[in-house]
């Protein structure tokens, strides 16, 4: 299994938190301020980046980051 993990900032940036790109992913797990989920930005931003891949996630009461 390869894993990337990445933060997202309203202006647009993706922060790699752990090194490593995964290319083609099949799943992305989202975890985030169920307000930003709301707004669509972030859940746009995904879909570019990843377009094939199923988009699994849900709000939090805090931030999720290893």
């Amino acid at each position: 299994m390869r894993v990337e993990q990445a933060l997202w900032s309203r202006e647009g940036d993706w922060q790699r938190v752990l090194d490593g790109e995964v290319e083609r992913p099949q799943l992305v797990f989202v975890f985030g301020d169920r307000g930003i989920l709301q707004e669509g930005q972030a859940c746009a931003a995904l879909r570019e980046r990843w377009p094939a891949a199923r988009l699994v996630g849900c709000s939090t009461a805090g931030e999720i980051l290893a």
